[in-house]
């Protein structure tokens, strides 16, 4: 198992400003396709999962306690998030689960994160 982290920090915990992960995600795609296309150089993505994810995802409302600098920013939310799984043998393409039409709450098929695997 390889760990990887974003940076020395956590710049995704956006309680300020959400838009920040727009940014973010401009600087970790390059990345990920670079580990991606390196296992399948070596022929090693189909036999490595590969999974990018955290403990929480965002909450979809606006974060304002007044404390925020902006307040356009999300508080944590440990009821609906997204991973992403790639190798390893999983189905491209494939959607597990999914959250309440506002984006908050697991509705279909939830998954614990420890359960995550076996589920594909």
């Amino acid at each position: 198992m390889v760990q990887v982290y974003y940076d020395n920090y956590q710049p995704w915990d956006s309680h300020d400003d959400i838009r920040v992960h727009a940014h973010l995600a401009r600087g970790a795609d390059p990345a990920i396709a670079a580990v991606i296309q390196d296992l399948k150089s070596r022929g090693l993505y189909d036999e490595t999962l590969v999974v990018i994810g955290s403990e929480f995802g965002q909450t979809p409302m606006i974060q304002n306690s007044g404390l925020e600098k902006i307040g356009r920013g999300r508080d944590h939310n440990i009821h609906g998030f997204t991973t992403l799984l790639a190798g390893g043998g999983i189905k491209r393409g494939s959607i597990y689960g999914a959250t309440d039409d506002f984006g908050y709450k697991m509705v279909d098929r939830p998954v614990h994160v420890h359960d995550l695997t076996p589920q594909f």
